[in-house]
């Protein structure tokens, strides 16, 4: 079962950390930042591929579910347009989202807002890990 698990989780993860980053110098998205930083970075993104694989694990009980599950997962892609279009001091709102931390990180002004929101950003991602994983598990059991 945890051989299965690491495979689904693994790859989907993989192939995420290799196209954001080939994403990002192709583009010249990560011209603001440093490589390095933009190395990290994409290893967070990266997380979103396994949160997606056991919140669908964890909540879907069938093919159907299973795909309304994934199409609710555009609300967490929301989060970062709600920095955008919303006016301060609302556009908060949208720290509800590991994504939202992602983005504040990514378009951060300097190496002190980077860390912070990058550190918000990988504990969300973790956090979310954590329980997703224990609801998994507790599912299979």
């Amino acid at each position: 079962r945890s051989g299965y698990l690491r495979l689904r989780m693994g790859l989907p993860t993989v192939f995420s950390f290799i196209t954001s980053v080939l994403f990002c110098q192709l583009l010249d998205l990560g011209s603001q930042i440093n490589f390095f930083q933009l190395l990290f970075l994409c290893s967070i993104l990266t997380l979103n591929a396994p949160i997606l694989v056991l919140f669908l694990g964890g909540f879907a009980d069938n093919k159907v579910e299973g795909m309304a599950i994934s199409k609710g997962f555009g609300v967490l892609l929301s989060a970062m347009l709600i920095d955008f279009f919303v006016p301060a001091p609302w556009n908060w709102l949208g720290g509800f989202s590991p994504l939202f931390w992602f983005e504040r990180a990514f378009l951060s002004q300097n190496n002190a807002d980077f860390a912070t929101y990058s550190l918000i950003s990988l504990l969300t991602h973790l956090l979310l890990l954590f329980f997703l994983n224990r609801k998994f598990i507790a599912k299979m059991d």
